[in-house]
């Protein structure tokens, strides 16, 4: 996190969102969406794949490119957005749950959890942690980390409300788009760069969970961490508790 590398020092912006423009609405409880699952993931405690440290050095590339944008400048809480709303949507992905049975736009579950938050319990990397390691090494105040759990609950209030995932951060840091887009348009590469390196889906959200937490500790000096960790939590387990979207919400 803290070596010199040419992703350290590309520019990121403060570009005001495009005149007349709007986030997009997100999906309603209403339109179910089919997606076809992934193989089933043990859940059992896994050895520390190697390649997961290369894994997100590569997924913060990739994440830079796709969001390079006028001028080289990069909007800083839209490639962090777009890099949680992945990493939620293969937390999901990662316990092989079955997207086709129905269910309207919301999907949960323990299984889900554990990726998330809870199986850190058990010796097995988390979401959260990735997040909180990079809050610390950004040197955000413990007092100024959210609570995960708390996190967890305003997505389950949110349900079926106009605006999910939900976002308490200052509308002044929301992405220029609405993340949950970003899975549509980015998910076939990232699961090509995760075969090539052999990653298990749970691996692969551990690596983009890693390559979130790099996001937020490179731009720290364009937002506030503080924001950026509570930005990246809430769009992760947001979008981990979305339907994964098939095409992207007019």
């Amino acid at each position: 996190m803290r070596g010199r590398s040419r992703e350290h020092v590309m520019p990121f912006g403060r570009r005001q969102q495009p005149p007349g423009s709007k986030p997009a609405q997100p999906p309603q409880p209403e339109t179910p969406r089919a997606v076809e699952a992934p193989s089933l993931q043990s859940p059992e405690p896994e050895q520390l794949n190697a390649n997961l440290v290369p894994a997100s050095k590569e997924f913060i590339r990739f994440f830079l490119r796709q969001y390079d944008g006028d001028g080289g400048m990069i909007h800083a809480e839209s490639v962090i957005g777009a890099a949680a709303a992945l990493t939620g949507e293969f937390a999901q992905r990662a316990i092989g749950m079955p997207f086709s049975n129905g269910k309207p736009g919301y999907v949960f579950g323990d299984a889900i959890n554990d990726v998330l938050i809870e199986g850190a319990a058990h010796g097995r990397s988390t979401v959260w942690a990735c997040i909180e390691q990079a809050a610390l090494v950004a040197d955000v105040p413990r007092s100024e980390i959210p609570d995960p759990i708390e996190v967890m609950k305003k997505v389950a209030d949110a349900v079926g409300g106009p605006e999910f995932p939900p976002l308490t951060v200052p509308k002044c840091h929301y992405p220029h788009e609405y993340s949950p887009h970003a899975c549509v348009r980015l998910r076939p590469r990232v699961t090509a760069i995760a075969d090539s390196l052999d990653l298990s889906r749970r691996d692969l959200c551990i690596a983009l969970a890693m390559a979130t937490g790099g996001l937020i500790v490179m731009t720290r000096q364009t937002v506030p961490p503080a924001i950026s960790v509570r930005l990246a939590a809430e769009i992760a387990f947001g979008v981990a508790k979305m339907t994964p979207l098939n095409e992207p919400i007019a």
